[in-house]
């Protein structure tokens, strides 16, 4: 430090960024082997027990609680490894768009909480620019959503992911310049893509012949999820991919029948009034016929109103005549998450109620953990915030 003191003071200049807090370096890392005592109410929760509490708080409050108030803490999160999925909203720290502001990098400072932890599962989002993690802590990314993306963002993380490890992608309400097209021609080892932006006519088709070419044959991709079928991705694209599930909101008038041997399950949304929905059975049918092993069709209403209910089931009844061996489902407007991961439920049974309907709730126990922990770290926050507020931070 005293030697970038002197450099500065010969310059003329403050100390940037990397210099001060240089994410390269590694960073100590404090163990405990023995018993965790002194946490007050948590001394009684054991350190599996207490990790699942911290996967259950905001991502602030995780924050705060892990790191605010005992290296104790820290160790659990660390071995339990609770940052692993982070969700990036607009930044408090950058609410400028200038040009200036835009063509900043991420500030290591802000993540120092990281340590040495890779993300697995990263959602950005935002219309303007946001704070990203650093490149140090994005190399063991394997699923990433972006979602309304300024282009310096998407391009800064085509810039520094390495998008073959990628096994889940999605992107949605982007301007699809040439990062998207680069980030998704590297991503091609895919086994999941929901893509819910426009590409360029007979982009998806080049860029599925460049995964042909990296494996060699058919990629590992499996699920499929876009807004039209035979325009931003053609019936002939998908002849190229060994798809088991395909998604889609519209079916485009231009489809011709075509063979998709490994489909198994197909979901349809139902967007339009009833009156042109009448026109989509024809097509549906024509898109079942090309998946001779399919198993199971989901109908689903884009908005929550009845008409398209009713226009869901209508059409559940033509394909149930036309398809008798098939398996048709009607899908309310929206499902509801689980309340605990069902790989929580299997390691942690006595963390929740599973009741004879198959709903579940958190034991009343485990949600007063849920309650202290939140508390505590709203009081080391405002503490902190009282300290900064004073001049002692």
């Amino acid at each position: 430090m005293a030697q970038l003191l002197q450099l500065c003071s010969r310059e003329q200049r403050a100390p940037r960024d990397d210099e001060l807090y240089n994410q390269n370096t590694k960073k100590c890392r404090i163990t405990y082997t023995t018993e965790r005592i002194g946490t007050g109410c948590f001394d009684r929760l054991d350190d599996d027990t207490l990790a699942e509490v911290l996967f259950r708080l905001p991502m602030q409050s995780r924050i705060v609680f892990v790191n605010g108030i005992c290296k104790q803490f820290v160790d659990v999160a660390h071995r339990h490894r609770v940052f692993k999925a982070m969700h990036v909203s607009r930044s408090g720290h950058i609410n400028d768009t200038s040009e200036e502001v835009n063509n900043r990098l991420p500030s290591v400072r802000d993540w120092r909480f990281l340590c040495d932890t890779q993300i697995e599962d990263l959602k950005l989002l935002g219309r303007s620019m946001i704070d990203v993690p650093p490149k140090s802590n994005l190399q063991g990314l394997v699923k990433l959503s972006l979602h309304s993306l300024v282009a310096l963002t998407v391009r800064y993380m085509r810039l520094n992911i390495d998008a073959s490890k990628l096994k889940d992608l999605s992107l949605s309400c982007l301007k699809c310049g040439n990062d998207v097209i680069a980030l998704l021609t590297k991503s091609n080892r895919l086994e999941r893509l929901t893509m819910r932006c426009d590409l360029p006519r007979l982009t998806m088709s080049k860029i599925i012949d460049e995964w042909r070419k990296a494996s060699d044959g058919f990629p590992p991709l499996r699920f499929l999820s876009i807004d039209y079928i035979g325009l931003d991705v053609t019936m002939q694209d998908v002849e190229k991919l060994d798809l088991e599930e395909l998604h889609c909101q519209y079916i485009h008038d231009s489809i011709e029948k075509a063979d998709f041997p490994s489909m198994r399950t197909l979901c349809v949304s139902f967007s339009d009034y009833e009156a042109k929905e009448a026109k989509k059975i024809p097509l549906m049918k024509k898109l079942v016929m090309s998946c001779p092993g399919l198993e199971t069709l989901k109908l689903k209403p884009r908005f929550r109103d009845e008409a398209f209910s009713i226009c869901a089931a209508t059409a559940a009844d033509e394909m149930k005549k036309e398809f008798p061996n098939l398996n048709v489902i009607t899908l309310p407007h929206s499902t509801l998450p689980e309340t605990t991961p069902l790989e929580a439920r299997e390691r942690y049974p006595n963390i929740m109620t599973i009741n004879t309907d198959g709903s579940s709730k958190l034991t009343s126990a485990f949600q007063n953990a849920i309650d202290d922990a939140k508390a505590e770290a709203d009081r080391v926050a405002a503490v902190v915030a009282a300290n900064n507020h004073h001049g002692f931070g």
